[in-house]
C-alpha cells in the first residue's frame, strides 16, 4: 500500500471505531473527517437495536448542520426519516420542545411563541427634539434589552447620544412581548435553565423521562457549548442519558452567545475519548493553508485522504478595495478561476462574516431590508426569490418575509406579524399565507424587460395583491430607487451563490471565496500570530476556508494582502497573489500575476 492508502485506511478505521463504540464518548474530529456521515451511520446502527418507542436525539447548534444530518441520513438509510420517537434539531429546539413549550413560562398562561430573530419591530428612542432614527429590535439582546456590543460602532452620533433611551425602550418592548408569551431564543433558553434549577425534584423526573426515551443523545458541533449548555448536558448525564459529544475546538465561532464554556473541558474529560483525523474533503494545499490558522502546537496539516487530495489548485489571494465595483470584480475573478479549473458555480460559494459583504463580492445586491417600505421590500423579495444563486434556506426566508408583508397589509398586530404567532398556532393560516406569498413571488417578474417597465410592474403588483388579499395598496412612490433590485444592471454579475460563514458551517463546496472584512477585527494580524485560541475572527476564517474541497480564494483588503501572502509563503503553502484592478472595467487585466509561490 502507498502512504496515501495507508493514511486513508487508518482514517476509515477511526470512523468505524466511532460507529461501533459502545457507550458514551467524546470525539474530536478535524474538518472533513466525515463526522456527519459517521454519526449518521452510528445512528442507523443503533436504530436497528431499539425497542418500541425508544429513540435517538441528535442535537447541533445550527440549522445548517441539522439540515446536513437529515440529508445524509436520507441518502444512507433505507428506512423512514428519523421522526418520532427520535429527535433531530438544534440544542435550543430540544430545550424548547421538552421544557419551554410543554411547561410554559412563569406568569403567563398563553402558549409560548419563540422567535430566533425579531422581524420588522423598530425601537424609537422616545426623546423629543432628538432627530435619530429607530433601531431594529433584533439589534438588542433578547433578554436584557441592551444593544449588542457589535452594533455600537454602527450608531450615528445622534443615536449614540441617546443609546440608554433606546435600550430602555427595547426592554419595555421585550417585557410586553414576554407578557404575551412571545420570547426571543435567548429568553427562552434562560427560562429553560431556570426551570431546571428552581425545582430539583421536577428536573430529576423530567431528566429520567428523557433518558428513558432516548437511548443515546448525540451532540454535534459541541465546541459551541456555553456554560448553560454544559449545565444541561450534566443534568441529562446525571439522570441516565448516554451522551456522545463531538467537536473540533478550532471551529468555535459562537462567542457572541458565550460559546466558549469554562466548564466544557472538565465535563468532556469525564468521557472516553476518540479521535477522527484524516481529511476526506480538502486538497493537500487547502489542508496546509488551514493549518497556518491554528495555534503553532496544532499547526501540522491534517492528512488529506479524500479523492480531491491531489487537486493541483493553489490558494489564490485576491485584493479588493472598499468600493462596490472592486468587490464585484473579485466575484468575477472567482468565476474566472472556476471556469479555468472546470468547476461549476452551483458547487461553489462566496463566504463572509457579513451577508452584505458576501452579496457584494458575489455581484449581487444585498437582500431587502425589513425596515424599508412595503414596495421596496416586495421588489427585493421578488428579485431574491428568483435569483439563481438563492439557496433553499434563503428562499424560505424570503417567503416568510413576504408572508409578514402580506399580514401587515391585512392589518395584523405588529407583534403577531413579527412572531408569525397566528401561523405557528394554526396550520391552516400557515398554509394559506404560504400559498399567497409563493403565488405573489411567482407571478411578479424578477427583472424589467422591454414590455415590463417600472409602471407596468407596479400595476401588476397592485393587481396581484388585490386578487390575493382583497387589499388595495396605493404605492405612489416619488422616487424610482425602490426598483433597483429589479433592474438588469443591478442583478447578479456572476450568479455566484453566497452565504455567511456561520450559515455554511458544516457544509462543503468544490470551491469557496472567503472574504475578509477590512472594517472588522484585524484577522490578518491574528493570523500572523497564530492566535486562534483567543481570536474568534481567525477561527471564523478557518471555518470558511475548510469548507473548500478543491479551490480556495481569499479576498483580502488591498492594504493587507502582502502580509497574508507572507504567512502562506512562510509555511510553504502554494499560493498566487493577484493585483487589484485599477478600474471595474479592467477585469481582464486583473488576471495578471504579481507573485506566484509553488514550492
Amino acid at each position: 500500500m502507498t502512504d496515501d492508502e495507508i493514511a486513508r485506511s487508518e482514517a476509515e478505521a477511526r470512523q468505524q471505531a466511532v460507529i461501533e463504540h459502545k457507550g458514551e464518548c467524546y470525539v474530536v474530529a478535524c474538518p472533513g473527517a466525515g463526522k456527519t456521515l459517521t454519526l449518521v451511520r452510528r445512528a442507523i446502527a443503533i436504530s436497528a437495536t431499539l425497542e418500541t418507542r425508544q429513540g435517538i436525539a441528535i442535537l447541533s447548534f445550527t440549522n445548517s448542520a441539522v439540515d446536513e444530518f437529515k440529508e445524509k441520513h436520507g441518502s444512507e438509510a433505507n428506512t423512514s426519516p428519523l421522526g418520532f420517537p427520535h429527535f433531530v434539531g438544534t440544542f435550543d429546539a430540544f430545550l424548547n420542545h421538552f421544557i419551554v413549550m410543554p411547561f410554559g413560562i412563569p406568569g403567563c398562561a398563553d402558549r409560548p411563541t419563540i422567535v430566533d430573530r425579531w422581524e420588522g419591530i423598530m425601537i424609537p428612542h422616545g426623546q423629543s427634539g432628538v432627530a435619530a432614527p429607530p433601531i431594529p429590535l433584533h439589534h438588542f439582546d433578547g433578554e436584557t434589552g441592551l444593544l449588542a456590543a457589535n452594533r455600537h460602532s454602527s450608531l450615528a452620533p445622534a443615536q449614540a447620544a441617546v443609546r440608554s433611551h433606546y435600550e430602555a425602550a427595547a426592554k419595555r418592548r421585550l417585557d410586553r412581548l414576554y407578557r404575551k408569551a412571545m420570547l426571543a431564543a435567548t429568553a427562552a433558553r434562560k427560562a429553560a435553565i431556570e426551570f431546571l434549577k428552581e425545582n430539583p425534584a421536577r428536573a430529576k423526573a423530567l431528566g429520567e423521562a428523557i433518558a428513558a426515551r432516548f437511548v443515546e443523545i448525540i451532540v454535534d458541533e459541541a465546541q459551541d457549548c456555553n456554560d448553560d449548555d454544559v449545565f444541561v448536558l450534566e443534568w441529562l448525564r446525571t439522570h441516565g442519558a448516554r451522551l456522545v459529544v463531538v467537536c473540533d475546538p478550532d471551529q468555535a465561532i459562537y462567542g457572541f452567545r458565550n460559546g466558549s464554556s469554562a466548564n466544557f473541558a472538565s465535563f468532556v474529560g469525564k468521557l472516553p475519548s476518540l479521535v477522527m483525523n484524516g481529511n476526506f474533503r480538502s486538497s493537500k494545499t487547502i489542508c496546509a493553508a488551514a493549518a497556518t490558522m491554528r495555534a503553532a502546537s496544532r499547526g501540522t496539516p491534517d492528512l488529506a485522504v479524500g479523492i480531491d487530495r491531489d487537486f493541483s489548485a493553489v490558494i489564490h489571494v485576491v485584493p479588493y478595495k472598499d468600493s462596490p465595483a472592486s468587490k464585484a470584480t473579485v466575484g468575477a475573478k472567482f468565476s474566472e478561476l472556476l471556469d479555468t479549473s472546470k468547476l461549476i458555480k452551483e458547487n461553489s460559494m462566496v463566504l463572509a462574516h457579513k451577508r452584505k459583504l458576501a452579496a457584494r463580492i458575489s455581484g449581487n445586491l444585498p437582500q431587502a431590508n425589513v425596515k424599508s417600505d412595503g414596495l421596496r421590500r416586495l421588489a427585493g423579495a421578488v428579485a431574491d426569490y428568483h435569483r439563481p444563486a438563492t439557496s433553499p434556506r434563503e428562499r424560505s426566508h424570503t417567503i416568510r418575509s413576504t408572508v409578514r408583508l402580506l399580514m401587515e397589509m391585512e392589518g395584523h398586530d405588529e407583534d403577531e406579524v413579527s412572531t408569525l404567532r397566528s401561523m405557528t398556532e394554526n396550520q391552516e393560516p400557515m398554509r394559506e399565507y404560504h400559498r399567497k406569498a409563493v403565488m405573489l413571488l411567482e407571478h411578479l417578474p424578477p427583472r424589467f424587460t422591454g414590455t415590463i417597465t417600472i409602471d407596468t410592474w407596479l400595476t401588476m403588483a397592485r393587481a396581484e395583491i388585490l386578487r390575493l388579499t382583497g387589499t388595495k395598496v396605493a404605492w405612489k412612490p416619488r422616487k424610482t430607487d425602490w426598483a433597483n433590485p429589479l433592474t438588469t444592471s443591478s442583478g447578479s454579475v456572476s450568479n455566484l451563490p453566497y452565504a455567511t460563514i456561520h450559515e455554511a458551517k458544516g457544509r462543503a463546496y468544490d470551491a469557496v471565496c472567503v472574504v475578509i472584512d477590512g472594517s472588522s477585527e484585524n484577522v490578518i494580524e491574528h493570523w500572523t500570530q497564530r492566535a486562534s485560541a483567543t481570536s474568534e475572527a481567525l477561527r471564523v476564517l478557518y471555518v470558511g476556508l475548510t469548507r473548500a474541497r478543491k479551490l480556495a480564494v481569499l479576498a483580502i483588503p488591498e492594504n493587507q494582502v502582502e502580509l497574508a501572502a507572507e504567512v502562506l509563503k512562510a509555511s510553504s503553502v502554494p499560493h498566487q497573489l493577484w493585483t487589484a484592478p485599477r478600474k471595474a472595467a479592467a477585469n481582464k487585466r486583473s488576471s495578471k500575476r504579481l507573485e506566484e509561490t509553488t514550492p
